[in-house]
């Protein structure tokens, strides 16, 4: 696939999304964000099974955790004791 991304890449894309999520949010909690396999598929140009596989590689290795909740799914990095909220 043409300008497809690293895991490396999509991984801080992960990290990205979950930083933004907890932006402005007290402490800077890692909360967790809801998000979609098509989504990320789209916008790291890989298709579905391929992010599906990645993530579920990443929920073995413990660097998150990931549960369905319907059409989406909630993503949260695990160990992200803290996350600093950028102040403007």
């Amino acid at each position: 696939m043409p300008n497809r991304i690293s895991r490396f890449e999509a991984f801080l894309d992960l990290l990205k999304h979950q930083i933004n999520h907890c932006d402005g949010h007290p402490n800077g909690i890692n909360i967790p964000f809801g998000i979609t396999y098509e989504f990320l598929a789209k916008e790291w140009n890989w298709d579905r099974k391929t992010v599906i596989s990645f993530l579920k590689s990443l929920q073995e290795m413990g660097v998150l955790e990931c549960k369905r909740d319907g059409y989406n799914m909630v993503v949260r990095i695990l160990n992200l004791a803290y996350l600093p909220t950028q102040k403007g």
